[in-house]
């Protein structure tokens, strides 16, 4: 481990000298996080001893770049300002690092950031930023806690599996954040904005799984998940959003969706499942078996499902609909009902019940019925009391005298 940063200072040395290129190996002390600025090209190997190695083309550019550790061991690299607004070219700089560990990777500008190890961190947690138009390429991360922020038009891809205590995710880069296994003693928690997305392309094992997805009109956010297994998992979509999950054991799992499109492969053994859906939201959800589940479906929404087994509530406007393909009580349920009182749960988890329409109707009736004969009885009154009424008397006219009589 203590040869590896030199020998691959050794072979960048002998490439640069034969590609006319300047090279220095720069010596400042330990660290322990790395913060970068500016259109650098950085390559980290995991070793026990700390070292900096910069290279590049242009001689001058070499005096433009600035690496510093402060007293935090904390590793700067920059370019050299001009003034408040410019910088000095640091373009095309390639520069290897090396480190027993890191607690903090930020990265911003145009640069760029390369593991060629795997990160292990053991107990210690590790702090990842990337911004602007920064491309990170990471392997296989342990650590205790972790955590990975995207934002702009950013790209981080961790071709490794993750092991942590806990993992937090947000994205808000186009690109997005790109995940293999995760594998997390207690909770994850993954936050979508804009337009950007969070890919996951093995499996999700954790205590507690939080998933926030916020879109907007044009391309939407994504997030995709495959193999979660987990005891809870919270699902919030809204404005533009796509989900799409395979669920392998859950024991409690609630989804809210506005104006967004869930689907979810199947929900096997779970104790409680609900789903809030409001605004055209529109979530598919394959064979459901759950000891309760609760829907709730609000102005035109819709919630598709090929079957579901357990007992069922739900709560649906006049605009929303609910598509199953099989509707199934709970096998003990099933022998305690005859099929009268099953086929009424039926209607009732449907909204369709056909005696509460009537029970309606008949109200209705009643009720337009007897306003009818308060109306009648109203107004005979008014006309009885019009005919009692005396009409005034009237005057007798005076005859008029004729001309000279006193």
């Amino acid at each position: 481990m203590k040869k590896t940063f030199s020998l691959i200072a050794a072979v960048l040395l002998c490439a640069s000298a034969l590609h006319g290129a300047v090279s220095e190996d720069r010596d400042l002390g330990n660290f322990s996080a790395v913060v970068v600025s500016g259109p650098v090209e950085i390559t980290y190997s995991q070793d026990e001893v700390c070292g900096i190695f910069v290279e590049s083309a242009v001689d001058e550019r070499m005096k433009n770049l600035i690496t510093e550790v402060d007293k935090t061991g904390c590793l700067t690299i920059r370019p050299k300002p001009i003034n408040k607004r410019l910088v000095e070219d640091i373009r095309g700089i390639k520069i290897t690092l090396s480190s027993p560990y890191l607690f903090k990777i930020h990265c911003s500008g145009e640069s760029s950031f390369t593991s060629l190890t795997d990160i292990e961190n053991g107990s210690r947690p590790l702090d990842i930023k990337v911004a602007d138009e920064v491309t990170m390429k990471l392997h296989a991360i342990t650590a205790s806690d972790l955590k990975i922020v995207s934002d702009g038009y950013a790209r981080c891809t961790i071709d490794g599996d993750i092991n942590a205590a806990s993992l937090s995710v947000e994205s808000a880069a186009e690109d997005g954040v790109i995940l293999q296994g995760v594998s997390v003693e207690y909770y994850v928690n993954f936050s979508v904005n804009t337009v950007s997305k969070i890919q996951l392309a093995k499996d999700l094992e954790c205590d507690s799984l939080n998933v926030t997805v916020l879109g907007t009109s044009g391309v939407p956010s994504r997030v995709d998940f495959n193999n979660i297994t987990t005891r809870s998992c919270n699902i919030f979509a809204d404005e533009n959003v796509k989900v799409n999950a395979d669920i392998v054991e859950v024991n409690n799992i609630g989804i809210e969706a506005n104006r967004c499109e869930i689907n979810i492969q199947q929900i096997p053994e779970a104790e409680f499942f609900y789903v809030i859906a409001d605004k055209g939201a529109k979530v598919k959800v394959g064979n459901v078996t759950s000891e309760q589940a609760n829907f709730n479906l609000r102005r035109s929404s819709r919630l598709e499902t090929s079957g579901i087994i357990g007992i069922i509530k739900t709560k649906l406007d006049r605009t929303s609909k609910l598509d199953y393909t099989d509707l199934t009580p709970k096998e003990e349920e099933l022998e305690k009902i005859d099929e009268k009182e099953a086929e009424a749960a039926l209607n009732a988890a449907t909204g369709e019940s056909t005696a509460a329409k009537q029970t309606a109707k008949q109200g209705d009736d009643s009720k337009k019925q007897s306003v009818a004969q308060g109306d009648d009885a109203k107004k005979q009154t008014v006309d009885k009391k019009k005919d009692t009424k005396k009409k005034p008397a009237k005057k007798k006219k005076r005859p008029r005298r004729p001309r000279g009589f006193r």
